[in-house]
């Protein structure tokens, strides 16, 4: 079960700095959710997804957070099998 908590990206805006804290605590607030539902939840950025799933025929559990569920759409293009689903609260 993969939860992917955002996009990888080395530009940090003076708004992300700002908000750094508050989006670790909203990740670790989600990723101790859904380990009550799931077994083995893996925390990954996009790029990490995509190294750790080389078999697109997966029908692995994909949880998006708020900061990437833009790439709901992608996702389950690139993982036609996968449970691809935004996290909802």
């Amino acid at each position: 079960m993969y939860f992917v908590t955002e996009i990888d990206s080395d530009l940090y805006l003076g708004r992300e700095l700002l908000f750094s804290k508050e989006k670790q605590v909203y990740f670790e607030t989600v990723e101790a959710k859904l380990n009550q539902e799931f077994i083995n939840v893996k925390a990954v950025k996009l790029s990490e997804l995509y190294q750790g799933l080389k078999d697109e025929n997966t029908n692995e559990v994909i949880r998006l957070s708020k900061y990437a569920k833009a790439y709901q759409h992608a996702i389950q293009t690139k993982y036609p099998n996968a449970d691809v689903k935004n996290y909802e609260e």
